[in-house]
């Protein structure tokens, strides 16, 4: 991963998502291997995700994003398909992500792609409910 693309990365992730704490690209380059994304050209991130192991056996998918131009294209699922498959390769029995309560178009993208809810929660430093 070069710079300019962790730094891009970094925008994106802090652009369009209500984050507690904000991402550097700093942060990104440190742990590039826990990051998907996808480049237009070979050269600008138009799409990002973070995708971790938690445990020996489960995964967490975070912070999908995508540019706002290049919404409704399919890059979402491309996404969840690339970190699925990166998680199955670590041997992820379970593949969990959390999406804010009021944002629709993530929540419709993972139940499409056949992840399911099993509960909400109030996360007081954002103060925002957060689905599981």
């Amino acid at each position: 991963m070069e710079k300019k693309h962790a730094k891009k990365i970094a925008d994106l992730l802090n652009k369009r998502n209500q984050l507690v704490k904000k991402y550097t690209d700093k942060q990104v380059l440190n742990a590039q291997d826990n990051y998907e994304y996808l480049l237009e050209n070979n050269d600008n991130v138009i799409a990002a995700v973070k995708i971790r192991k938690i445990q020996w056996y489960q995964w967490e998918l975070c912070h999908l994003t995508v540019d706002e131009g290049y919404e409704g294209k399919g890059y979402g699922t491309k996404l969840i398909n690339m970190a699925q498959q990166k998680a199955k390769k670590g041997r992820a029995l379970i593949i969990q992500c959390t999406i804010r309560e009021d944002n629709i178009r993530s929540k419709c993208l993972f139940l499409k792609e056949g992840f399911k809810y099993c509960s909400t929660f109030f996360y007081p430093a954002s103060r925002n409910n957060v689905e599981i």
